[in-house]
């Protein structure tokens, strides 16, 4: 667990571990200060590493308060047919947080932990509060928890047909997008592409293709042929 604090606030990042952890402090000396360029700054880095092959490193990111308690963070046993899953519990004083989250890689495999969560996607969620249950289901078909059922329909996949920069907007091969601003809010994502997220503002439909048109004037370096995915949340 490691803590930052500044002015009164603070984020805590909690690292699941597993036997073989090592937690390294890295300092890098003499770095500039953003907000005052005359003034040099030490930057401070925490490294994990475990023994390989290969390992999957599951990981908490939370704001914490000043004061009172601090959320407790620990694994939930999950079962999924296929690839890596993993799910973690957040309980506070009033509150307690499921979350779980498949490989996807793997493909939409359905997955389990115990009577408390079934789902078939990417990431599921079950939030308690009091008396207020709240679920959610993202890049999926299907959840049960807490004695509540979701069910919507699966991510849209395609591939880019042609790129227009000047109007911000890619034409896609997939028919099944509804028009206008259905979409709105929701991320397009292009395959391989570390800045491959964009904000989709509106769809319109040309026969078996679609043009997406993207929001905040985005500078478009993609080509025709990458592969996309559209991600569907519900809660």
């Amino acid at each position: 667990t490691a803590t930052w604090s500044e002015g009164g606030r603070s984020v805590r990042l909690d690292q699941l571990t597993t036997a073989g952890t090592q937690l390294l402090h890295l300092v890098a000396p003499g770095q500039r200060n953003r907000n005052n360029p005359w003034e040099k700054r030490d930057l401070h880095l925490l490294q994990v590493r475990r023994p390989g092959p290969s390992n999957v490193f599951v990981s908490v990111l939370q704001a914490v308060g000043a004061s009172g308690p601090t959320p407790a963070v620990q694994s939930v046993p999950i079962t999924a047919t296929a690839g890596e899953a993993r799910a973690v519990e957040i309980s506070g004083p009033d509150f307690t947080d499921l979350l779980a989250v498949t490989d996807p890689a793997a493909g939409p495999g359905p997955a389990r932990c115990g009577d408390r969560l079934a789902f078939t996607g990417q990431q599921a969620f079950v939030s308690r509060a009091g008396n207020t249950t709240t679920v959610a289901l993202m890049n999926g078909t299907k959840l049960r928890a807490a004695g509540v059922r979701l069910t919507m329909k699966p991510p849209l996949h395609g591939k880019l047909v042609a790129v227009d920069q000047e109007h911000f907007s890619v034409t896609v091969d997939c028919a099944d997008l509804p028009g206008g601003a259905a979409l709105a809010g929701q991320q397009l994502l292009v395959a391989g592409r570390a800045d491959g997220a964009f904000e989709i503002e509106s769809v319109a439909r040309q026969g078996s293709q679609a043009a997406v048109r993207l929001a905040d004037e985005p500078t478009l370096a993609l080509k025709a042929g990458e592969e996309f995915t559209i991600t569907t949340f519900v809660e």
